[in-house]
């Protein structure tokens, strides 16, 4: 079996993957610059399928030229966005106080998607538990690094939540966090 076994080594993808390197080094390879920052956030925005992701870095490399380094501005303007972004920027669309576009986006899932009502209603209090989180944090004192560190989540999404934080004061942001628990408990029952 030694001489004529070949191995073929492969990547499971699990909810929580992240192949970071893989993106760098696949930008690399078209001429592309991306930090381990905008390879996480481009994995964040098209998801982690590898043949997606291998199409956004062609269509990147068609939009800058060689050598370039692709900053997050720019991924958030070129790569097509996952269900699962699209849903996040309900979230943020929230927390900048943007009304108009959050029920626009909404309107966008929940008429492709409809039995997703629950996993926005989640993210969007996913989003305001940890911009109240950021904002005790920034009360004790914490700088933005310390903050951005502690949260474990793409450094790029972690500094726009903590420049959100600031839209909200930390009362407005109890109440918010209060009110969405209490109308998940009724959705729940």
């Amino acid at each position: 079996m030694q001489k004529n076994a070949k191995e073929i080594k492969g990547t499971i993808a699990y909810d929580n993957f992240r192949p970071v390197s893989w993106v760098v080094q696949r930008a690399a390879k078209k001429q592309l610059i991306l930090d381990n920052e905008s390879a996480d956030l481009l994995i964040e925005i098209a998801g982690t399928d590898f043949s997606t992701l291998d199409m956004e870095l062609d269509k990147l490399s068609l939009l800058f030229e060689a050598g370039t380094q692709v900053q997050p501005e720019a991924l958030l303007k070129s790569a097509s966005q996952s269900k699962r972004f699209t849903i996040f920027r309900i979230a943020d669309f929230l927390v900048q106080k943007s009304l108009h576009k959050a029920l626009e986006s909404l309107e966008m899932i929940l008429k492709d998607h409809p039995g997703e009502a629950v996993a926005v209603f989640g993210l969007i209090a996913s989003q305001f538990r940890r911009m109240l989180k950021i904002s005790w944090m920034l009360e004790q004192g914490l700088t933005e690094k310390s903050i951005i560190s502690q949260l474990k989540i793409n450094p790029w999404v972690a500094k726009q939540a903590v420049r959100h934080t600031s839209r909200f004061t930390r009362l407005e942001l109890e109440n918010i966090v209060v009110h969405l628990a209490k109308s998940d408990l009724q959705i729940k029952f």
